[in-house]
C-alpha cells in the first residue's frame, strides 16, 4: 500500500521500517522452537535477532530506493537490480552486528526482493508482485554468486538439493560460465527448501499470510500473540523445511502433525492451546535444537513485513 503523500525517501525508509518491525516481531514472539526472549541456543541469543534486525535496515532501505529508482526506468531494468548484491550487504551488516550464529539470510533472503518490488511500486504504479516476478525472472549469474557468498557470510547451511556447493570456489566459477541464475538456483533448491519454493512462487506464500495475519489480528490480544499464531498456521500446513533438512522429511511432517493439534486446541486463544504450545515448544527443543522450525519463522517474518506495507498497525 503506498501513500502518494510520501517522499522518496520517507517511503524507502517506510520499507526499512516494515522489514525491521518484522524482525523484531518474528523473535519478540515467544514462538515453539525458535531463539525467544525466554529462550536461547547455545551459540545464539536473543539479542543477536535484536542486533541483526538493527544492522539490516540500511541495507533494505538501500534496495528500497534502488527500486524506487528502477521503477522510474525502462521495464527492462530489472536486471540491473543487483538482487544478490543487497543480500550479500545485508547479510555482511547482520554478521558484523553480533557474535552469534546465522540468524537472518533466510529473512534477508526474502526482505531484499521485497524491498525493491515495493520500491519500484511506489515509483511505477504497478502492482508489487508484478515488479516482484519481473525482478526475480531478471536476475543473473552473479546474483546467484553473491547469494553463495551472502550463505557463506552468515554461516549458513548448504541449499538442499542443489548440486553446486556453496563453499566450492570452483561453483561459482560454473555458476558464471554457465550464467547460472539467482532465478535457476533457487528453481534447484526449491524442492527442499521453502524460502527458494516463495521466490520461486512470487512469494504466493507470503501474500497469503500476510492477509492471514491481518484477519489473526483481529482476534488476539496482542501483536505477538497474532505472529505466533500465525508461525503455528505455517508450521501446521507446511513442514519445516530445515528440520527436514537436518533430521528427515518425516520428522518435519511429525511437527506438523503437532501443530496441528496446537491449532485444533485453540492455539493462542485457549488455555488448552497454551498448554499444548508449552508442550510442543518441550518437543522441539528436546534434540540440541535441532527440531529448530527456522525457515517458518522466516516465512512469518516475511509475511510480518508484508502485512505492515499493506496497512496493518503494530
Amino acid at each position: 500500500m503506498q501513500n502518494a503523500k510520501l517522499t522518496e525517501e520517507q517511503e524507502a525508509s517506510r520499507i526499512s521500517q516494515a522489514a525491521q518491525k518484522a524482525a523484531v516481531l518474528e523473535v519478540m514472539s515467544s514462538k515453539p522452537g525458535n531463539v525467544t526472549p525466554e529462550q536461547s541456543f547455545k551459540d545464539t541469543a536473543y539479542t543477536d535477532f535484536l542486533a541483526g534486525a538493527g544492522a539490516m535496515g540500511a541495507e533494505v532501505k538501500s534496495c528500497a530506493m534502488n527500486g524506487i529508482r528502477l521503477g522510474k526506468l525502462d521495464k527492462s531494468m530489472p536486471k540491473y537490480a543487483e538482487i544478490g548484491s543487497g543480500i550479500k550487504r545485508a547479510a555482511s551488516d547482520v554478521k558484523r552486528s553480533h557474535k552469534g550464529g546465522n540468524t537472518h539470510l533466510g529473512m534477508i533472503t526474502l526482505f531484499v526482493p521485497l524491498a525493491t518490488a515495493y520500491g519500484m511500486s511506489f515509483s511505477n504504479g504497478r502492482g508489487v508482485k508484478e515488479n516482484l516476478a519481473d525482478l526475480i525472472a531478471n536476475t543473473t549469474a552473479k546474483d546467484a554468486v553473491d547469494f553463495y557468498d551472502a550463505v557463506n557470510i552468515a554461516g549458513a547451511g548448504g541449499l538442499g538439493n542443489c548440486e553446486l556447493d556453496v563453499r566450492g570456489e570452483e561453483s561459482k566459477r560454473e555458476i558464471l560460465d554457465k550464467g547460472i541464475t539467482f532465478l535457476k538456483i533457487m528453481e534447484i533448491s526449491a524442492g527442499s527448501d521453502d524460502v527458494a519454493k516463495e521466490i520461486v512462487a512470487n512469494f504466493d506464500g507470503v501474500f497469503r499470510f500476510a492477509q492471514r495475519l491481518a484477519a489473526i489480528s483481529g482476534e488476539t490480544k496482542t501483536t505477538t500473540d497474532a505472529v505466533m499464531q500465525l508461525y503455528l498456521t505455517i508450521l501446521a500446513e507446511r513442514p519445516d523445511t530445515l528440520i527436514a533438512k537436518k533430521r528427515g522429511m518425516q520428522k518435519a511432517e511429525e511437527v506438523s502433525v503437532e501443530a496441528r493439534k496446537v491449532i485444533g486446541a485453540g492455539g493462542v486463544g485457549t488455555a488448552h492451546g497454551r498448554k499444548k504450545i508449552a508442550e510442543l515448544d518441550a518437543m522441539l527443543r528436546s534434540e540440541n535444537n535441532e527440531l529448530n522450525p527456522g525457515t517458518t519463522a522466516d516465512i512469518t517474518a516475511a509475511a510480518i513485513m508484508v502485512a505492515i506495507l499493506e496497512g496493518l498497525e503494530v
